[in-house]
């Protein structure tokens, strides 16, 4: 069991941003792709507006990212509002689940 679940963690990407884009953390797998998550804020995604704006959560869904070495993935997406202790939305966390691995 301990292995499956390794296993399944290493195909996992997680990362966050604030509201502007700013890159909160990003995990080992996240920091392989583009576009890059380090450095100052950067805009904004068309599914990161939609999240923000939604008044309920999104659905999972599929985006293929290219790695840093040139070769494509497959990721099955889903996001979620980050918040802060008063309720207010403060960012976004995505966790994207490997398929091509």
């Amino acid at each position: 069991m301990w292995t499956t679940i390794c296993t399944a963690a290493k195909a996992m990407m997680i990362s966050a941003v604030d509201k502007t884009g700013a890159p909160l953390f990003a995990n080992k797998l996240r920091q392989q792709f583009e576009p890059a998550l380090a450095g100052p804020a950067r805009a904004l995604s068309k599914t990161d507006r939609a999240m923000l704006n939604a008044t309920k959560p999104l659905a999972p869904f599929e985006e293929t990212l290219r790695s840093r070495s040139g070769l494509q993935h497959e990721f099955m997406m889903q996001k979620s509002l980050l918040r802060d202790s008063a309720g207010h939305v403060s960012g976004i966390l995505t966790v994207g689940f490997d398929m091509s691995a």
